[in-house]
């Protein structure tokens, strides 16, 4: 497994991504999401979606945004702004390989060196026993978080 920054100039990459998000979203998120969240994913990451406008959503939402490679295949991606994780999103079949221990690591590395001190996010139901693995913990009822 390799673990590089995405190329928002990659037309095959940002495809790939926005595969992986929607059909994980799809199958993990979709059924206690809102009505609105469900569209919003539908819009940006669906079928139809349109690719300048997933580009520039990317750009404005990205601080950091990693992606793990195996066997030439994304399986794994992770999106950062300000303080929050926006995306981290795993292919189900990679799901108990345990490399995203190795995507958070290099997250928070690349996080560190930007001087941040913690990092919130909200999980999935789905994935909270990898979050608290990985040290984050309930500060409030909304989101996760770890301090450095």
């Amino acid at each position: 497994m390799t673990i590089e920054k995405v190329n928002l100039k990659n037309i095959e990459e940002i495809k790939e991504i926005a595969e992986l998000i929607f059909y994980v979203f799809n199958e993990k998120n979709k059924s206690s999401s809102t009505e609105y969240l469900i569209n919003k994913y539908n819009d940006l990451y669906g079928e139809w979606y349109d690719y300048d406008k997933l580009v520039k959503h990317f750009q404005e939402w990205n601080d950091i945004f990693l992606k793990a490679v195996e066997d030439g295949k994304i399986v794994w991606v992770i999106r950062w702004k300000y303080d929050k994780i926006i995306n981290l999103y795993v292919d189900p079949n990679q799901q108990w390989k345990w490399m995203g221990k190795s995507l958070i690591l290099k997250f928070e590395e690349l996080a560190l060196e930007k001087g941040i001190k913690k990092i919130y996010l909200k999980s999935s139901d789905s994935a909270e026993s990898f979050y608290k693995y990985m040290w984050y913990i309930h500060e409030n009822w909304k989101y996760l978080e770890k301090h450095f």
